[in-house]
């Protein structure tokens, strides 16, 4: 009766340990997937700030442009209507009233590139971090499920009621 009881704790001491490594598989198996969507994302985060930046320089070369093309367009204007704009002080003030707004508008367009930069680095960062907790819980899962099937293979030889001095003689 002895060697059947430990045969079975031994059956079931090696069932467990078969089924800690099946499910230790798909845990990583999982960590993988997990890895490689964050991995992903990262990439595409980095993509964002990139086009942002771009975005941000289009922006500021179409405001020069549209700055170069009325100040052109008013100049002709004016001086086709007979304005004398190159003495006037009020024309001048005009033109560097223009000259001003622009700079002010690229300033603008700038910061709002920058910060939807920023944001997009705070994306990479978060996805970093999001990595490393998703590689430590995986880690610290494995971890516990081999010492949880490890304490119930012990419980299994404790519960068994094997006469171990007499097992193999």
């Amino acid at each position: 009766m002895c060697s059947i009881t430990a045969a079975l704790a031994a059956t079931s001491i090696v069932v467990s340990l078969y089924g800690m490594r099946q499910q230790q598989q798909a845990m990583k198996r999982q960590e993988d997937i997990r890895q490689q969507q964050l991995a992903l994302e990262m990439k595409q985060r980095q993509q964002q700030a990139e086009g942002a930046a771009l975005e941000m320089n289009q922006q500021i070369t179409r405001r020069k442009d549209q700055a170069r093309i009325e100040y052109k367009q008013n100049r002709t204007f004016l001086t086709t209507s007979g304005a004398e704009i190159e003495d006037s002080p009020s024309f001048g003030r005009f033109f560097a009233s223009n000259v001003k707004a622009k700079k002010k508008d690229v300033r603008n367009i700038r910061m709002m590139g920058i910060e939807n930069q920023l944001n997009a680095q705070y994306g990479i960062q978060q996805t970093g971090l999001s990595q490393q907790a998703s590689r430590s819980a995986y880690k610290s899962s494995s971890k516990a499920l081999t010492t949880q099937t490890v304490g119930n293979a012990f419980g299994t030889l404790a519960s068994a009621n094997i006469d171990y001095d007499n097992l193999f003689s």
